[in-house]
């Protein structure tokens, strides 16, 4: 496998499997007096990784541009991922962005987090403080699931233009608010029960049970289940 030299045939090399790196024509789709034909325009060498281009041949692209060199809009990478020198998309180390020229990797600015999509994308978001809110929404009346949401809702209309322009401006508007300030509710209930409030509570503390680690907490409807949450939340330092 590690054995390479200059045979009858070109150059020999061999992959971690013992198969030898071959070279391949590259045959393109061109118009060729008055009729569309295969030409041989390039040779790719899988031993070096190298594309030599024939003398006085170039690819017409699939954006119908002639040219020796991959188009831009071909190797467009989406965020989250960077052109290496082979024009090739590869992802960023966790944590990073693309840059501004998509040549690179970089950190996010200040305030801001990198947040991945399902397709991979990586984008730079505000960081979102995370509150949790809980009450008896099973047990006494689903008004303070309505409640939570509405105030999440309204809240939210002060600096999301989405929201705001589909629903209209907010019913209680926030004066000097950082246009930054990004604030996530998670809503649980009590259920009117000591170990269903506890154990709710605990979700938002550890960021278990598909819930996100919270900072803040707002609730408590019952002193059995209120106090044991604020002796909690004193442990997990949640205010």
């Amino acid at each position: 496998k590690a054995v390479e030299f200059d045979g009858i045939s070109g150059f020999v090399k061999f992959n971690a499997d013992g198969d030898r790196l071959a070279s391949y024509y590259i045959m393109n789709a061109q118009t060729e007096s008055g009729g569309l034909g295969e030409v041989i325009a390039a040779m790719f060498d899988s031993a070096t990784d190298a594309i030599t281009f024939k003398s006085g041949e170039q690819l017409f692209w699939m954006d119908g541009n002639p040219g020796n060199v991959v188009p831009d809009v071909m190797t467009a990478c989406k965020s989250g991922y960077y052109k290496d020198s082979n024009l090739l998309c590869q992802q960023c180390s966790e944590g990073l962005v693309t840059n501004a020229d998509s040549t690179g990797c970089e950190a996010c600015p200040f305030g801001k987090v990198p947040v991945e999509d399902e397709s991979g994308a990586r984008t730079c978001e505000f960081y979102p403080i995370q509150v949790g809110v809980y009450g008896p929404v099973t047990s006494v009346s689903t008004a303070y699931l309505a409640t939570a949401v509405a105030f999440d809702l309204d809240f939210r209309k002060n600096f999301d233009t989405t929201i705001s322009d589909r629903f209209g401006p907010p019913i209680v508007t926030v004066p000097n608010l950082n246009t930054n300030l990004r604030i996530k509710l998670q809503i649980g209930t009590s259920d009117s029960n000591p170990d269903v409030g506890v154990g709710t509570n605990l979700e938002f503390f550890q960021g278990q049970g598909g819930r996100d680690q919270i900072v803040g907490l707002v609730g408590g409807y019952h002193s059995a289940i209120s106090m044991p949450v604020a002796s909690l939340a004193t442990q997990y330092k949640v205010t």
